[in-house]
């Protein structure tokens, strides 16, 4: 079970296993945070894996307290493993962030994954890690030392740089005029809504009432106005009225794109 929309490869690594994919829609009057309820009533006897992410790429909600703590309740019920992608665990604009791993201290059912590319500005450098019960651990390391062998000597380097010199509070400053700005913007073009992300840097406009579905407008802003979107669908069926924006260019570029909406729209 995991969010629709959501990062791809839950689904694809789903299907790559054989195993029943079971999507559970995000929706917008919920500000996208995935619902409980939703997710309880996909449960079956044959249910092995809840995935959560929170701050949620592609609509940048953040799950509240009692969400999280009713997922990871539903999950010690029915004896499930939860998945939990914590990538942007540190880029939160309001409120704090809540791990369903608080219960079990990923002991028993919960997977935590983290990584350096998101909080730290390390993206291509690879550099992750998960924290899981020894009995996956296990399994998962014999897979690791199989594919991958290990990580390289100077990302991990890098890796304890960011740990002791990090200027996180600089840059979520930086990111949160970037998301206020973007958002103000695109409320302003004819057409989108877009709903302010208390997490990570993407915006999730909803362009319905342009009259043009999510792929034909993703690709009329790329040929028309050189503006790069991804089109909701991209992460799942239930975006085909959104799109993705990512807001981690600078002010000028964000308010020079906005315009350029504007001005093929």
């Amino acid at each position: 079970i995991y969010p629709d929309p959501g990062f791809p490869t839950y689904g694809s690594i789903t299907a790559y296993l054989g195993a029943k994919e079971v999507p559970v829609p995000l929706i917008e009057k919920n500000e996208f945070r995935l619902n409980p309820d939703d997710l309880i009533s996909r449960i079956t006897d044959k249910t092995k894996l809840i995935i959560i992410n929170s701050p949620h790429n592609p609509t940048g909600s953040v799950l509240e307290k009692k969400e999280v703590e009713k997922i990871a309740e539903v999950a010690e019920e029915h004896d499930i493993f939860v998945l939990a992608d914590e990538i942007y665990s540190k880029m939160i604009y309001e409120g704090k962030h809540y791990s369903v791993s608080a219960r079990d201290e990923c002991s028993e059912r919960t997977i935590l994954l983290e990584g350096f590319s998101k909080n730290y500005a390390m993206a291509g450098w690879r550099l992750g890690y998960a924290v899981a019960p020894i009995r996956l651990i296990e399994k998962m390391t014999l897979f690791l030392i199989n594919s991958v062998s290990c990580t390289n000597a100077f990302t991990q380097w890098a890796g304890i740089e960011a740990l002791k010199h990090s200027r996180m509070d600089d840059m979520m400053i930086s990111f949160k005029k970037r998301r206020d700005i973007i958002v103000k913007g695109l409320n302003s073009v004819p057409g989108f809504k877009c709903l302010k992300p208390h997490g990570a840097f993407f915006v999730y406009p909803n362009i319905s009432k342009t009259k043009m579905q999510s792929p034909e407008l993703s690709d009329f802003l790329m040929s028309e106005a050189g503006v790069a979107t991804l089109p909701g669908t991209a992460f799942g069926q239930n975006g085909m009225d959104y799109l993705r924006l990512a807001y981690a260019q600078p002010v000028e570029i964000i308010e020079e794109a906005i315009e350029k909406i504007k001005e093929v729209l």
